[in-house]
C-alpha cells in the first residue's frame, strides 16, 4: 500500500487505510494469541516432564552454585524436602574429593556450555552418599541469569548389579 502525504488523501483513502490496518492488527493479534498457545503449551509439557521424571532434574545459578529448581526424583534420593533442598547449593552436597572434578564440570560449562556425563556421589540429608551420574548444559533465563540445569541419575542399583 503507497502512503499518500495526508493533504493529498481522500476521506475514501482514509477510511480504506483504517480498514487495512485494522485488518493487519488482526492479523497479528491472531498470531500473538496462536504464539502465547503454543508456548503455554510447552511451558506445561515440560513442568509435566520435570515434575514426573523419574531421571533426578535440577537447576542451580551458575555464579553461586545455589539450587533454583529441583525435581522429586533428586528429593527422593538425597531424603531432603523441596524447601530444605533449595536452601542449599550443589558444594553442600558433593564429598570434597570432588572438587576437582566440581572444577572441570564449571570449566567446560564455561566453554562449551555443558558438562558430563561425570559419576559423583551425593551427601544424602542423613550424611550417606548414593552414587550418581551427571551431566549439565548452561543456559540463560529470562533475566539474563546464566543457570546450569543439571540431570542427575541415581545409579545404585548398578552399582549394586555389579
Amino acid at each position: 500500500m503507497q502512503i499518500m502525504d495526508t493533504k493529498e488523501k481522500t476521506t475514501e483513502d482514509l477510511i480504506n487505510e483504517i480498514v487495512v490496518l485494522k485488518n493487519e492488527n488482526s492479523c497479528i493479534k491472531a498470531s500473538f494469541e496462536k504464539y502465547k498457545t503454543w508456548k503455554e503449551r510447552a511451558e506445561n509439557k515440560f513442568k509435566m516432564l520435570f515434575e514426573l521424571s523419574p531421571i533426578g532434574m535440577a537447576m542451580a545459578d551458575h555464579e553461586t552454585g545455589d539450587f533454583l529448581e529441583v525435581n522429586s526424583s533428586v528429593l527422593e534420593a538425597t531424603q531432603y524436602t523441596k524447601e530444605e533442598f533449595l536452601n542449599l547449593n550443589y558444594w553442600d552436597i558433593t564429598p570434597r574429593e570432588y572438587e576437582d572434578q566440581e572444577v572441570q564440570q564449571i570449566k567446560d560449562l564455561n566453554e562449551t556450555g555443558h558438562f558430563g556425563p561425570y559419576e559423583k556421589e551425593y551427601i544424602r540429608k542423613s550424611g550417606t552418599r548414593y552414587p550418581l551420574s551427571i551431566r549439565g548444559a548452561l543456559f540463560t533465563d529470562t533475566n539474563g541469569k546464566k543457570v546450569v540445569w543439571r540431570i542427575i541419575e541415581d545409579i545404585t542399583e548398578q552399582r549394586l548389579a555389579v
